[in-house]
C-alpha cells in the first residue's frame, strides 16, 4: 500500500513500524515493541533536539529490517532513500560480527549515529537483570559521539548521566 505523498514522514512511517512490529512485545514483557521505537523516535526531537523528520522517521523504522518482515524496498517506496540509509546502518548484518556493526557505525552519517544513542538510552530503562548487557550496549554507544553537531552533544551529556544512574542502580542491587 502506497501512503499519501500528503503524509508527514514521521506519519509514514509510524505506520509502517507499527504494523510491521503488531503482534510483537519487547523481550521479556507483555509490552508492545512499538513502544520501543516510538520512544527512541521521542528521545531524538524532545531530548537531543533533532527536529529532522526524516531522522524521526527511520528511528520509528530502526528495528523493522532486523526484527519484521518489511523490505528495503518497502521501505524506499514509502519513506525515501534517505530514511531507508539511515534505517540500514542501523542494522546489524546477521552474519557480521558486532565489532564489525559497531566499527561500520562509528563512521556513518551523524544522524545514524544519534539513533543508535537514543536506542541505549532507552533500553537502559529496564530490568535490573539486564542492566549489565545494556551498560555495555551503552558504553559502545558512546564512543559514537565523536563529532560535534548539536544533537550529537546534547545526546552524548544525557546518555552519559543515564548511564551514571544505571550504574547506581546496579550497585545498589542485593
Amino acid at each position: 500500500m502506497t501512503l499519501s505523498r500528503a503524509m508527514s514522514p514521521i506519519q509514514i512511517a509510524a505506520d509502517m513500524a507499527a504494523r510491521a512490529h503488531a503482534g510483537q512485545p519487547i523481550r521479556d514483557t507483555e509490552t508492545p515493541y512499538i513502544a520501543h521505537p516510538v520512544k527512541v523516535a521521542m528521545l531524538i526531537g524532545n531530548v537531543f533536539g533533532c527536529q529532522d523528520e526524516e531522522v524521526a522517521a527511520a528511528a520509528l523504522l530502526h528495528d523493522t529490517l532486523e526484527k519484521t518482515g518489511l523490505t528495503t524496498e518497502a521501505i524506499l517506496q514509502e519513506a525515501g532513500p534517505r530514511v531507508l540509509h539511515l534505517v540500514q546502518a542501523l542494522t546489524k548484518d546477521p552474519d557480521g560480527s558486532s565489532r564489525d556493526y559497531w566499527e561500520m557505525l562509528t563512521d556513518e552519517v551523524w544522524e545514524a549515529r544519534l539513533i543508535k544513542m537514543a536506542d541505549a538510552l532507552d533500553h537502559l530503562d529496564c530490568p535490573p537483570e539486564a542492566l549489565p548487557r545494556r551498560l555495555r550496549s551503552a558504553r559502545k554507544a558512546m564512543t559514537l559521539a565523536h563529532s560535534t553537531e548539536e544533537p550529537i552533544v546534547t545526546a552524548r551529556r544525557v546518555l552519559a548521566e543515564a548511564m551514571e544512574a544505571a550504574s547506581i542502580r546496579l550497585a545498589e542491587q542485593p
